[in-house]
Order: structure tokens, then sequence, then C-alpha cells
């Protein structure tokens, strides 16, 4: 077999490995997606039903915030933002650059996407944050950076 015949043979099997590490290692993830599910209270205030925390790759993994008001959840218009970033103990830029304010306006019966994506230039780790409903503050998810 001539040499070039054997470079391209092994050149085409080292690309093939590369690409099925890379797909393996990244493509597994896809878009992470956040459920916020309004709900009524006891007291008769605003809720929101348990938010997972999520891992976002550094370099500009997705995520999007699916917030949803239920017809029958009882809690009429209100608006939902996502505020008050730390890391540790410490007031934080947000580890996300979203798509547009963080903040959605949700009637009963709609849901609302707020996508975005992790920002490359925040350290690893986590970083906590609000889910404020009409002014007042009702969960404190985390979202973790990873390699």
């Amino acid at each position: 077999m001539k040499k070039s015949t054997v470079g391209l043979i092994i050149g085409g099997a080292v690309g093939v490995a590369l690409v099925w590490l890379f797909r393996s290692k990244q493509g597994g993830r896809g878009v992470q997606d956040v459920p916020i599910r309004l709900r009524r209270n006891d007291d008769g205030s605003c809720g929101v039903d348990p938010v997972p925390d999520i891992e976002l790759q550094s370099f500009f993994g997705p995520m999007r915030w699916i917030i949803a008001n239920p017809a029958e959840g009882g809690c009429g218009t209100v608006t939902v933002r996502i505020a008050n970033w730390k890391r540790g103990e410490s007031d934080s830029e947000p580890p996300v650059i979203p798509v547009g304010p963080f903040e959605r306006s949700v009637k009963p019966g709609q849901h609302k996407v707020l996508p975005a994506a992790a920002n490359p230039l925040m350290e690893y780790g986590d970083y906590k944050y609000d889910v404020v409903v009409d002014g007042d503050i009702v969960l404190d998810p985390i979202v973790r950076l990873v390699l």
C-alpha cells in the first residue's frame, strides 16, 4: 500500500475518533429546560413548584426557563423575574446571557419561554438566583457552570 493511502486512512480514523469523543461529551446535553410552574399557595399567595438545579457547559451551554401559569392555578396575570444572582455569599453577575430581559409577564393558561446561554467569561461553580413573582421571592435554585 502506498504511504499516502495509509496516511489518509489513519487521518480519517483519527478524525472519526475525535468527532465521536466530542459528540459523546457535548452532544448528549442539549438545551437544559428549567420548568417554572406557578401555583396558588395555601395562604392565597402565588408560588412556584420546586425548580431543579441544573448544570450548564460553561461555553455557551444553552438553557431556557419555561414559565407556565395554568388556567386552574389561580394566580392571575403575574410577572416572573429571575434576579439576585449570588456566587457563594457574594452578589454576582448572572452566569448566563439571556435573550431579552430576565422577566416575563404571564397570563393564566399561558406559558412563556426565557432562553439563555452560559457566559463563557464567568468562573465555574454554583450560582444561586431567585425566582421573583410580582416582587416576592418564592424560590432560589442553582445554576452550576461546568467544563
